[in-house]
């Protein structure tokens, strides 16, 4: 048995007292009962609340007191006399604030259950998210499906219907699909930028916006689009037409445009010149809902049974076609197709641009397209902003009888070309039998008509290059050439040329107005009308064509005009100037103009009439030509001459009068022929057969 003694003090108040005791390991941990009257006072072993439990330093403290400091419990280690601090760690052990470490440890189990519950509801919250997104996710699947199909009732893509558009995917289901289903829905087509190969053909009933790039090549079939009417018909009538017939002749044209065509004799024109087959007339009509006449009269007239062709509303829906770039392979000798051929009225086919891989071969064979755009059977349509380089031979020495168009329009009403550049080869646009043509702010190297022109042919405010030839065929249409610069190379081009390969002449009205014409050689007169005297059948009016110029700067020695023998053309001719040399039968009257050299080099024939009234008749050095050569009838009136005044007629009859004219600087009058000058300051007597002189400077009366 262990056995110790310890010395303890005891205090009550202010009075203490000292107890020693022994001590063995023997006594119990709790003190057993006391005998009656007595109390245990041994060490404590088992701690316990100091009271009051908020420590004091005025307080001393017996062993295993626990008190409180500051949230703090502190346990003694011995007894604690009065004025120890807490801080004495020889008297005092931090324990912690066991209660408030319990209480803060069920705040943490509280606060992490209510973070499970939490988390139990954002999982649950999580969970409604994700099906909310995937509930949007389908939403927005559906309403991309939603929107594609109410783009749909706006316009269409290619890519919609599955076009690559890569340039070597073949993209033709896709591009035939869309258009079926526009046409069907009367929505556009519309496809920004791709490229495809035109190995498809597609029919085009609403309008296209395709601003991406096509390429066209000779295996590519023909025509690659085409824009068609909604509702086209064709039928026939039988009856008779003439120039007097104003109302349709039949019920089904009111209100509709038309190509009426008979092939009899009445309307056979024979073989075209160079071509085996024979050549039909044909009238392109249109007519009001009341069944008026719109267009020009019939031409020629006839009686049978009329085939009415592509009969369709005038009044038709608008439809546009524009933006496309197409590469066109013309590296061998192969047929060029159609790219757009229009048949529907009221079209607009714009902002096109045509570029050919290479140089085009010279002679090619068979680069024979009428027309990259062929317009035919249609009115009122507009083409704009075209930029082509032709694809046929450029035929520099026009030997060649193979040719190809960038444009052709056969058999239309009303239509317009504006702001085109066409340059290169044989000649970029083409027309037959059309009825009001118009081209303006254009730069074209041709303007040709092989059959049939009526109405109102325009080029204004242009200019012509390269072949640089207006042509025109039969028919009566008022041709206006307004406010055109020409530069003709050097070939046998004419300026202003008519046709002849069918026989039947221009019988209509050629303005010129405001134009200039440059060009220093050639063999070819620039205003050439030919015309052949019999016609092979039909019967066209007796009327011969009449020249008007108000305004020509002429700036060539190319011979200005040649009238066949026996036309008597009628030229009015105003304000021109420039070299003034004619061949034929003209009937020509100048007024308030300047001419050089009026040389005709004995050309004119006794037929011809030419009055000259305020004009200047002047030599210029830097032409070959030096005199004047006058046949024919002559009258002269109000001219300053300025040069050697010549007359050379067949006899000696008085055929040429000069009055009020003033010869200048010494020149000589001189010829053979009769010559009555009257009124005029004549400084040379003149060295003529015959001539008479009345009142005139310089000469006496005479009569020789």
């Amino acid at each position: 048995m262990a056995e110790s003694t310890k010395n303890m003090t005891v205090g009550a108040g202010s009075a203490s007292a000292s107890v020693t005791a022994t001590v063995t390991d023997q006594m119990p941990g709790v003190p057993c009962p006391a005998t009656p009257g007595y109390t245990y006072t041994g060490m404590r072993y088992v701690p316990v609340f100091a009271d009051p439990a908020e420590w004091s330093s005025a307080n001393s403290y017996e062993p295993l007191e626990i008190v409180i400091h500051e949230g703090n419990s502190y346990t003694s280690k011995t007894f604690v006399p009065v004025g120890v601090e807490i801080t004495n760690q020889e008297y005092w052990a931090n324990t912690g604030n066991y209660n408030a470490q319990i209480e803060q440890y069920r705040q943490e189990v509280l606060a992490m259950q209510g973070q499970v519950t939490q988390n139990k509801n954002n999982i649950a919250g999580l969970k409604q998210q994700v099906s909310a997104v995937q509930g949007q996710v389908t939403q927005n699947k559906n309403d991309i499906a939603d929107e594609i199909a109410a783009r749909k009732k706006v316009y269409v893509t290619y890519a919609d219907f599955g076009a690559k558009l890569d340039g070597v995917t073949d993209d033709s289901a896709a591009i035939i699909a869309a258009h079926k289903y526009a046409n069907a829905n009367g929505v556009p087509v519309v496809q920004h930028g791709g490229k495809v190969k035109c190995n498809f053909q597609a029919e085009v009933k609403t309008s296209c916006l395709l601003d991406m790039e096509f390429v066209l090549l000779a295996d590519s079939p023909q025509p690659v689009y085409s824009i068609e009417a909604d509702d086209a018909q064709d039928f026939t009538f039988s009856g008779s037409v003439t120039a007097d017939s104003v109302t349709s002749p039949d019920a089904r044209l009111n209100g509709c445009f038309a190509v009426i065509q008979n092939e009899n004799t009445g309307w056979n024109l024979g073989a075209r010149e160079g071509k085996g087959a024979a050549v039909y007339h044909r009238e392109v009509k249109a007519y009001d809902k009341a069944g008026m006449l719109i267009t020009s009269p019939f031409y020629i007239p006839n009686t049978g049974t009329f085939t009415c062709s592509n009969v369709h509303s005038l009044w038709e829906r608008p439809v546009e076609f524009a933006g496309a770039t197409i590469t066109y392979d013309n590296s061998e000798q192969a047929n060029i197709p159609n790219f757009l051929r229009v048949r529907r009225n009221n079209t607009t086919v714009k902002d096109i641009t045509f570029n050919p891989l290479s140089v085009p071969p010279a002679n090619a064979a068979s680069l024979t397209s009428n027309g990259l755009i062929f317009v035919t059977a249609c009115a009122n349509v507009k083409v704009s902003n075209i930029s082509a380089n032709n694809n046929s031979s450029d035929n520099e020495t026009a030997t060649a009888s193979y040719y190809s168009y960038i444009i052709g329009f056969n058999s239309t009403f009303n239509c317009h070309v504006d702001n085109m550049l066409g340059v290169g080869g044989w000649g970029v646009v083409g027309n037959d039998w059309c009825d009001c043509m118009t081209y303006s702010n254009c730069v074209l190297n041709r303007v040709d008509n092989h059959y049939g022109a009526f109405g109102t042919y325009n080029l204004t405010n242009s200019k012509l290059t390269g072949v640089c030839a207006f042509t025109l065929p039969y028919g009566n249409a008022n041709a206006v050439i307004s406010n055109v610069d020409m530069f003709p190379r050097a070939n046998k081009f004419s300026c202003i040329d008519f046709r002849t390969d069918v026989k039947l002449t221009f019988q209509g009205t050629l303005y010129i107005n405001n134009c200039t014409l440059n060009e220093p050689n050639s063999n070819r007169a620039n205003i050439f009308i030919k015309a052949v005297k019999s016609v092979s059948s039909g019967s066209q009016p007796d009327v011969k064509p009449r020249i008007v110029i108000n305004g020509l700067y002429y700036n060539t020695t190319r011979q200005f005009c040649h009238s066949p023998e026996g036309m008597a053309l009628n030229y009015s001719i105003n304000g021109f100037e420039g070299n003034f040399s004619m061949w034929g039968d003209p009937n020509v009257k100048m007024s308030n103009s300047i001419c050089w050299n009026m040389d005709t080099n004995g050309l004119l024939t006794p037929n011809t009439i030419i009055h000259i009234d305020n004009c200047t008749l002047n030599k210029k050095e830097t032409l070959p030509s030096t005199d004047w050569f006058f046949t024919g009838e002559f009258i002269i009136a109000n001219c300053k001459i300025n040069n050697t005044f010549k007359c050379n007629t067949q006899d000696d009859q008085a055929k040429h009068l000069v009055t009020g004219c003033i010869f200048k600087n010494g020149e000589t009058v001189s010829g053979k022929g009769a010559v009555s000058f009257v009124g005029c300051v004549i400084d040379t007597v003149p060295t003529l057969a015959h001539y008479k002189s009345k009142s005139c400077f310089g000469i006496a009366d005479a009569e020789k």
